[in-house]
């Protein structure tokens, strides 16, 4: 995920762009040598796309949210903070995001989408594992007015703390104990405003559409999560939205039902996923199917805008390279690791795509490039199986990505990335700051620093170390040293210092 190369955000500045997926390296490395690349269309020139298409803009500021009924004694449904501290899971970079005391097994969403496609009404059932005795379970919750909080079917009271939602069982949970919790909700989602990029969640206009956008920390905006990568869980999803309109989240399509004049889209991930790879896009969408060699079902959802503006053909000539794509980056990174692939494309140029699992999401400014299709591809294995333990590592998601894009380019007969010397006007790729963990240096130093690599320990000890990353740590999480002891490992202790070098010091080797 990258905000356009030519914006640099701070912390607690409003992107002026739709800046909350990851932009093609491609264009960082013609930013870094000097060439000028035009700004894309901002979220609120978006906000005038057609009727019946997936848009960015989100909920008006201040609006209040829709759904209201009584809570248990001593619960708080108003937004308003008991306490306005949230404990947090530990990352310094998103320190109110997470928490600790407990592992997610697996989040089932039921929601129920109003006529204006924005607002609406759920049921979040969480399964999760106590790894401590816990006096109070929290979740990350920003916003929405909160019916009603069960533990173990026994309902319980909650209160705010900041952007925590605190449930406090009548009595205290045990360590090791699989505990059920069910929050009802509901609203409409205004995006949570992130320290480094702006609007970030469920974004709608209404009588349009919506979807979901999450990266870094945008999850809570629309469901109750313990929202941290480091946290995996399995996810399903029921979207009952008005017949006629489509609503798409990841994983395979379970089912779809229709009833006095509502339809309900059933989905499931079956893999471990990351809260701020979740997503839903709810619009006017056709569906493309499809096979790739080793049998994965593809399934993608163009908007039906993009589908009447590009037509039918060139659509299935865009989809058609994504099979290639799979084989040459599994020939490279091992086998694709979840259960299916395939893209969203919205009905509007957003300047930006992000790796949401099993189902990259798009605007329709960025979703024909090849090189954009394989830096969302690159990631499913390097971001999204694999995933980070703390945000600071980023340049594992984000350099890994950018080297798949190099990949796919010289597979193709093209460069395989600018030279290594690119890599002198960039600062360091490790621990980058939670204000500049989306500059280029993440991205283009964190490609080179694999680049290094590979020309330090030749092709097949590289690529030895890319698949055996991508298989040791499949569906789970890991850290930079993890990959360091890897290189030392299979390159020796000459590779390992090169590439401490790389993401570490001021000037590369």
């Amino acid at each position: 995920m990258l905000p356009r190369p030519e914006v640099r955000w701070r912390r607690g500045a409003v992107s002026p762009t739709a800046a909350v997926g990851m932009l093609s390296v491609m264009s960082l490395v013609l930013a870094a040598c000097g060439s000028g690349l035009a700004t894309g269309d901002t979220a609120t020139d978006a906000a005038t796309s057609t009727t019946g298409t997936t848009t960015t803009t989100g909920a008006t500021p201040g609006s209040s949210t829709t759904t209201s009924t009584s809570a248990p004694e001593g619960s708080s449904t108003s937004g308003q903070s008991q306490n306005d501290e949230a404990l947090g899971i530990g990352d310094d970079y998103f320190p109110d995001t997470g928490n600790p005391g407990y592992d997610v097994i697996s989040y089932d969403l039921t929601l129920d989408v109003d006529d204006d496609l924005v607002s609406f009404e759920a049921v979040a059932k969480i399964a999760l594992t106590t790894t401590e005795s816990l006096d109070e379970l929290r979740l990350d919750l920003d916003g929405h007015e909160v019916a009603k909080t069960t533990i173990d079917g026994t309902e319980v009271p909650n209160h705010r703390a900041g952007l925590d939602l605190v449930l406090t069982p009548k009595q205290p949970l045990p360590a090791k104990a699989s505990v059920a919790v069910t929050v009802d909700y509901g609203g409409t989602p205004e995006p949570r405003g992130s320290e480094v990029l702006g609007g970030l969640g469920w974004l709608g206009t209404p009588g349009e559409g919506s979807y979901v956008v999450s990266e870094p920390d945008g999850a809570s905006n629309w469901f109750p999560a313990n929202d941290h990568p480091s946290d995996k869980a399995t996810f399903g999803f029921e979207i009952t939205v008005p017949e006629g309109v489509e609503a798409v989240a990841n994983g395979t399509r379970t089912g779809e039902t229709t009833k006095s004049g509502r339809t309900t889209w059933s989905w499931s991930v079956r893999d471990p996923m990351a809260t701020y790879l979740a997503t839903v896009a709810i619009g006017q969408y056709t569906f493309f199917e499809g096979t790739a060699p080793d049998g994965l079902p593809l399934l993608s959802a163009v908007a039906d805008e993009v589908v009447k503006q590009e037509g039918k053909p060139a659509i299935d000539a865009v989809l058609g390279q994504l099979p290639q794509m799979l084989t040459v980056l599994s020939q490279r990174f091992g086998p694709y690791p979840f259960e299916t692939y395939g893209i969203i494309v919205v009905g509007k140029p957003l300047g930006f795509a992000l790796e949401t699992q099993t189902r990259s999401i798009f605007g329709s400014d960025m979703w024909a490039e090849p090189i954009y299709q394989a830096h969302e591809l690159a990631h499913q294995w390097y971001g999204d199986s694999v995933s980070l333990e703390l945000w600071e590592d980023i340049w594992l998601n984000e350099g890994f990505a950018t080297m798949g894009e190099w990949l796919w380019a010289e597979a193709t007969g093209g460069s395989g990335g600018p030279p290594l010397s690119a890599g002198s006007s960039l600062a360091p790729p490790l621990d980058p700051g939670p204000d500049a963990m989306f500059d280029t240096s993440v991205y283009v130093r964190g490609g080179l620093t694999l680049k290094a690599l590979r020309q330090e320990v030749g092709d097949t000890k590289f690529f030895t170390i890319m698949s055996t990353w991508a298989a040791d740590h499949r569906l789970a999480n890991a850290n930079t040293d993890d990959f360091l002891q890897l290189v030392d490992e299979v390159g020796g202790s000459d590779a390992e210092s090169l590439v401490s070098a790389w993401l570490s010091e001021p000037e590369p080797p």
